[in-house]
């Protein structure tokens, strides 16, 4: 093979994040005729961009144009006959799903063969495909890991698309320290801690810390504190640590501890009370009863703890996650319940609208990317349908745990109650959902309506200024998308080109940097102001030859001679505005994104206006910075000292930072 094949397919491997040896290899192994046509397809792949925000492709009816079946079938014949991953995309390059395969010739023609595969999924997909990609991986399993990885890279329109859950907490436990400290977290590293949970709220993972505190009074204090006390802290007072920075307890001692709090908190009670119940006996033989009795409270504190958390099985070991899934129409709805120590300590559930999956094929890919990044997996997982690839999963997830995991579908027992649960949560929220989705349909068709849209506005941007008599000036974009706020789309702007207090220049400048661009149109733009900064607004689309994109203003309620005027909606083309409460509810959400719009600007003109009000004069300076500003501002009393020989002295400044500070304050 030449080196320029080679050199090719590393850059892909860094592209990608997938090991540079596997997919060299993967080339010497690959025979694929002509060459050129596999290294054209997956450079393609690798040099396209993500899947844009949903907020930003206006063009659905062109995409949903396909391509004759007879020339995809064209570029599935270079497909090679090994394992990958395959890239379905529309008419307009959008990667709109994607799949993996043990062998990608036959697993992606069969979406082509008429009888060869019948899920509704394919029937729907086919009409929208335009161009199919793929990368090669060494085996099943790198292509099941780099799916998941090109899922949230694309996030394509019919995968089922689980954004990154940062509210799930655990447990820590430093056990390599030598007196282990508990920590809430929300990540989960491979450290050499113990972690305990996930706790889909912070309230319930701190209740159990509290439990565990009055229980087995371990430290919560950070290692530097536990180094540098002389005397025990309040903590101690109140019996909820055993104060170990001052040697009131011993390593052995606090070891034991620690391991009563992993077998309670992993659902090991009976064992655990076994235990103490023999330590007990052993102190009350040696006529340690004061040690005895502190046990024997122990024992019995666990007892009524877990009474009081024991609504879900008598079977106190019963450690797993229960994920039912459930379809009705286009959405699926997938509940999750995180039992421990036979305890439910988390219930979710996640909703996707529109999806083109059924039950079965959206439990497989929500639990391929759930299990994706750092969670706990359990050593049970209980599913609601039979999952296709069932041993790659569990092969996956067993080694991701470095312990066997087991997958079922419950028939009886406890995990099938449990799983009734799980079905009746998924169903309920789905409905909650649809329902939620038809009233916000409702509201934009009635402000469509009674504002003379042109067409719906499922995208609405709303603009807003802020400043104090000019200074710090800012203005703020804030986006609502189908009723809801997108907070990833928000843009700050720091007004550039005025320097006094003129709202409409300011206005005119955000207005012109935003759709200057080529980037995604709105449907509806939303002005914080009167009549003259819809003018404005208007100005600027027509200097921009923007026709598409509808154009109101907001004018917030105010008095006018002893006389309350409500808000009010400035229209196009005509003189009065229309007053907002004649509208009806529906437009509380555009009172709602323009309060957001407000808010958003007014706290980025707060935060500057504290930073110069806290600032100094060195802060300009390019190459000084934090660290060499604190030393200057030690070793100066006044603008006089502000001199290459005084400067000179201060110890951490070389001549050439002097030099540059002369030449700041001489220029």
């Amino acid at each position: 093979m030449p080196i320029t094949g080679v050199k090719m397919r590393c850059q892909i491997a860094n592209s990608i994040f997938i090991d540079i040896t596997i997919l060299c290899l993967i080339i010497s192994v690959t025979k694929i005729s002509p060459l050129s046509n596999f290294y054209l397809k997956i450079n393609k792949l690798i040099t396209m961009k993500p899947t844009p925000n949903p907020s930003e492709n206006k063009t659905p009816s062109k995409n949903n144009k396909s391509v004759d079946n007879t020339k995809l079938l064209d570029i599935v014949s270079i497909f090679p006959d090994l394992p990958g991953v395959y890239l379905m995309k529309d008419i307009g390059g959008i990667v709109i799903y994607v799949g993996k395969a043990k062998n990608l010739k036959k697993r992606v023609k069969s979406y082509f063969l008429k009888g060869r595969d019948t899920r509704p999924t394919v029937a729907f997909l086919l009409p929208r495909i335009a161009d199919i990609d793929f990368v090669v991986t060494k085996n099943e399993k790198e292509a099941l890991i780099l799916e998941n990885t090109l899922i949230k890279k694309h996030k394509p329109k019919y995968n089922i698309n689980l954004k990154d859950d940062k509210s799930y907490f655990s447990i820590k436990l430093t056990v390599k320290n030598a007196f282990p400290r508990m920590i809430l977290t929300r990540k989960v590293k491979k450290d050499g801690s113990v972690y305990l949970g996930p706790y889909t709220s912070s309230a319930s993972a701190r209740e159990t810390i509290e439990i565990i505190r009055d229980i087995f009074l371990i430290r919560t204090c950070s290692d530097s504190t536990l180094r540098n006390r002389s005397r025990a802290c309040l903590n101690y007072q109140i019996k909820k640590c055993s104060a170990p920075c001052v040697g009131n307890i011993n390593k052995a001692d606090y070891k034991k501890s620690i391991e009563g709090v992993k077998m309670f908190l992993n659902g090991d009670v009976n064992g655990l009370i076994r235990s103490l119940k023999r330590e007990m006996k052993a102190e009350s033989f040696s006529e340690n009863f004061e040690v005895a009795a502190r046990i024997r409270d122990q024992i019995n504190a666990i007892n009524v703890t877990v009474e009081k958390q024991r609504a879900v099985t008598h079977k106190s070991s019963m450690n797993n996650d229960i994920i039912g899934a459930y379809r009705e129409g286009a959405g699926v709805s997938i509940n999750v319940i995180n039992v421990r120590g036979g305890t439910i300590i988390g219930i979710k559930s996640h909703v996707f609208l529109d999806s083109a999956l059924d039950a079965q094929e959206a439990l497989l890919s929500f639990i391929k990317q759930y299990y994706h990044g750092d969670k706990e997996i359990p050593r049970e997982i209980v599913v609601s349908e039979k999952l296709a690839d069932l041993v790659l999963i569990k092969d996956w997830l067993s080694e991701k745990r470095e312990s066997a995991v087991n997958i079922k579908v419950p028939k009886r027992g406890d995990s099938r109650r449990i799983m009734e649960m799980a079905l009746e949560n998924a169903k309920q929220s789905l409905l909650n959902k649809l329902k939620l989705q038809i009233d916000i349909e409702n509201e934009l068709t009635q402000i469509k309506e009674k504002l003379h849209l042109s067409r719906m506005p499922e995208v609405i941007e709303c603009y807003d200024i802020s400043n104090l008599m000019g200074k710090e000036a800012v203005g703020s974009k804030v986006v609502m998308q189908n009723g809801a706020l997108n907070k990833d789309n928000y843009r700050r702007y720091k007004i550039r080109t005025r320097s006094e207090s003129d709202d409409f220049g300011m206005m005119y400048e955000v207005l012109k940097r935003r759709f200057s661009r080529h980037d995604y149109m709105p449907d509806l733009i939303v002005i914080d102001g009167g009549k003259g900064h819809l003018g404005i607004a208007l100005r600027v689309m027509e200097e921009l030859k923007i026709t598409t994109v509808d154009v109101v203003s907001l004018a917030k309620e105010k008095r006018v001679k002893s006389e309350l005027k409500d808000e009010r909606v400035y229209l196009p083309g005509r003189k009065n505005p229309v007053v907002i409460s004649s509208l009806g509810s529906a437009f509380n959400m555009l009172i709602r994104l323009r309060d957001e719009a407000h808010r958003f600007a007014i706290t980025y003109h707060k935060n500057l206006r504290s930073k110069k009000l806290t600032g100094s004069i060195f802060d300009g300076i390019k190459g000084i910075g934090p660290k060499k500003r604190e030393l200057i501002l030690s070793s100066i009393t006044s603008l006089d000292d502000i001199t290459a020989e005084k400067l000179g002295e201060v110890k951490g400044l070389s001549k050439g930072d002097v030099a540059t500070i002369i030449n700041y304050f001489t220029l």
